[in-house]
């Protein structure tokens, strides 16, 4: 009986293919997916590619029985995978085995760590993130002993087609918080710490590009820039992504990264995901050596892990294989992902001192305009500033609530408010989750008039589809819209 097979991976954003016959690997090219703006695959589409995969591994004599079918997030969350599956399987005869996200991240890890070979002492503790088109699994790994174990790890419902939390940045940052501390949370009850020998490993082409970057990468060569372990710097890698997540000139990035227009977008969501997972966890740990930490890169991921274990079961029958390596699970553990959350303990308020900074606010908006309405709430400590309909809400004197009037076409008290914070000394701003897209956008446009940062405003076109008129004026007029540059740029290469 032959024990060649081949593995067929439905993802997000693409269809993958490993096959191993006569001894030897083949990966055939990804079939790519254009399932672009909705949630849902084209079962038509995802069909196709598989029978593809199953005539091309039938072509190298490999039993129908000997090819399996995983599926992950792309299709966890669609909801016609119920349609797809039965597709696939009147037209195959071969059954989808949906992953789990603990079992992604494992097999990812294996497949991941498999190609690399450390150079120098071998580290005690890896973090391996595995950023794919619908999510993203971060894994602490225990590479000490071998075989290597899975400490803690957990799953990001954000990729490169969906990095955006209901279009909400402050959701999304909450969300990657959460899920890390949760993850730490689970390490530390064993009484695993994060150890000084850490490095971090990245499966994803946006970490390839911006590390290849930093070596003179003239040819964008994934394999190569995972066989030399190049490596780069925390610190550098958050300087690098920052300018790729804010870059105003698409041709300039496309160049400096050998990107094609066509996935500048995705490119850009990954490098906002990493940006802020690696941040998070400085943060989280409070550890000062994670900034000397080395990031490197792999080419392996989940296809190459299930590979790996279906190796070590190759004389078992195709059933047995199935029943114990696609069994789906999910740790207990995981499931709390979305029901925990971090409780932050209440700080005690100083009457006297929210008395002054009221009355120095309120000094210095009347000054800005005598018309401004500024009230004080003594029992809660806030000052209102409100200005035909728009108001400033400060609960402290570097947080504010704040909303717009859709009728007002007057955006000078949030000009103001942005004056102020400068004079504070402060170098950015955060918006809260809750803050509508016509206040947030009308804050930005103020916010890029003054010359001030915002953390966590990720620019998205379908954003001045929800705003009036007025508002989109000041937006456009008030900065370069720099993910519209990106679809022109790739509608004029298409073109080509």
């Amino acid at each position: 009986m032959s024990q060649d097979f081949c593995i067929i991976d439905i993802g997000t954003n693409a269809v993958k293919c490993k096959i191993f016959a006569g001894g030897e690997y083949y990966t055939p090219k990804n079939k790519f997916l254009s399932n672009e703006g909705t949630d849902n695959l084209n079962p038509e589409e995802v069909v196709s590619h598989v029978v593809d995969y199953i005539n091309e591994a039938t072509e190298k004599h490999i039993e129908k029985n000997r090819i399996y079918i995983a599926a992950t997030e792309g299709f966890r969350t669609s909801s016609n995978q119920e349609e797809i599956k039965k597709q696939i399987s009147a037209k195959t005869g071969r059954k989808v085995h949906l992953i789990s996200p603990r079992k992604e991240a494992w097999l990812a890890v294996l497949g991941g760590l498999s190609s690399i070979r450390f150079k120098g002492e071998r580290p005690k503790q890896v973090l391996f993130i595995e950023s794919g088109g619908g999510s993203t699994e971060i894994s602490l790994v225990n590479t000490a002993d071998n075989p290597i174990s899975l400490i803690s790890t957990t799953s990001l419902p954000l990729g490169s087609k969906r990095y955006l939390v209901d279009e909400n940045d402050e959701k999304t940052q909450k969300l990657i918080s959460q899920r890390i501390s949760e993850m730490l949370r689970r390490a530390k009850a064993k009484g695993i710490s994060i150890d000084k020998s850490l490095r971090v490993v990245i499966n994803s082409s946006a970490a390839t590009r911006i590390i290849g970057k930093q070596y003179g990468m003239e040819k964008y060569n994934p394999l190569e820039i995972t066989q030399k372990q190049y490596k780069m710097g925390l610190e550098r890698f958050y300087k690098a992504s920052q300018e790729i997540i804010n870059h105003p000139e698409v041709e300039k990035l496309m160049k400096d990264y050998l990107l094609q227009a066509e996935v500048v977008d995705g490119f850009v969501g990954h490098t906002y995901i990493l940006n802020h997972i690696l941040e998070t966890l400085k943060k989280r740990t409070e550890e000062p050596f994670l900034s000397r930490v080395p990031i490197t890169t792999t080419i392996g991921g989940l296809k190459d892990g299930l590979m790996d274990e279906i190796l070590k079961e190759k004389d078992k029958t195709p059933e047995e294989i199935e029943k114990k390596i696609f069994s789906i699970g999910q740790d207990k553990e995981d499931k709390k992902d979305d029901e925990e959350k971090d409780e932050e303990e209440p700080q005690p308020i100083d009457d006297v001192k929210s008395k002054v900074w009221q009355k120095k606010y309120e000094t210095y908006y009347k000054a800005q305009n005598p018309d401004y309405v500024c009230t004080t709430d003594p029992e809660n400590h806030h000052l209102t500033v409100e200005d035909q309909g728009n108001k400033v809400i400060y609960t402290e004197p570097e947080k504010v609530l704040v909303s717009a009037n859709k009728e007002s076409k007057d955006n000078k008290l949030y000009e103001d408010m942005i004056k102020l914070a400068k004079e504070q000394g402060l170098k950015d701003i955060k918006f809260e989750p809750d803050v509508d897209l016509e206040t947030r956008l009308r804050i930005y446009a103020a916010c890029q008039k003054n010359g001030m940062k915002v953390q966590n405003f990720l620019y998205n076109p379908k954003m001045l589809e929800a705003v009036s008129p007025e508002t989109r004026k000041i937006v456009e007029a008030s900065f370069v819209k720099p993910q519209t540059k990106y679809r022109e740029a790739a509608a004029q290469q298409n073109q080509m």
